[in-house]
């Protein structure tokens, strides 16, 4: 027996940004058994010196706590990001229509800002990672999208175009901290 195959994209998805997240030295928080819509809760984690040295003498000891930075995000995985033939900068990811409207917040009226992660994978299973004693490579990427602000949409699915230099990476999570303490919306 085994799990289905949305039940391995998932669990593929949280393990992807999983590994981007501990990366950037973030703490991620992936869902609950009542998410709203939300797959994920990043928070950032920051350094404080407490005025002792390591052995070195050189370089502080430091205490580590929860700077109360955060944003939100829900994770999709999907092999059907399209190229499209007039933009060949962007990817056409379709969202569900409840899951879209979760995400077109407006920032200021009380909610925490929150994006959309699409993790993409080969189609093909079997090539989804590649493991060896000195490697684990997840192929192929995540990418991410803001969509607060944006308008409602009657459509049952939504497409959503998604440029293709959005990838998810530590630096982006550390970014998206920044912008947030700043009061900036994340992009």
């Amino acid at each position: 027996m085994t799990i289905t195959e949305n039940h391995k994209k998932e669990s593929f998805s949280q393990a992807y940004v999983k590994a981007i997240s501990s990366m950037a030295g973030a703490i991620v928080d992936l869902g609950s058994q009542f998410d709203y819509g939300i797959d994920a809760s990043f928070s950032q984690v920051i350094a404080i010196p407490n005025g002792q040295f390591k052995r070195d003498g050189v370089t502080p000891k430091c205490n580590y706590k929860l700077s109360g930075t955060k944003f939100l995000a829900q994770i999709k995985c999907s092999h059907e990001l399209e190229a499209i033939g007039d933009d060949p900068d962007s990817l056409r990811y379709k969202l569900k229509k409840k899951n879209y409207d979760d995400l077109i917040c407006v920032p200021g009226q009380g909610e925490l800002q929150k994006i959309l992660l699409v993790v993409h994978v080969p189609r093909v299973v079997g090539a989804r990672f590649d493991q060896n004693p000195e490697r684990l490579i997840m192929s192929q990427t995540c990418y991410w999208i803001n969509l607060s602000g944006m308008i409602a949409d009657a459509r049952s699915k939504v497409p959503i175009l998604i440029p293709k230099r959005n990838i998810f990476t530590p630096e982006k999570i550390n970014t998206f901290f920044q912008q947030h303490r700043a009061g900036q919306q994340l992009s």
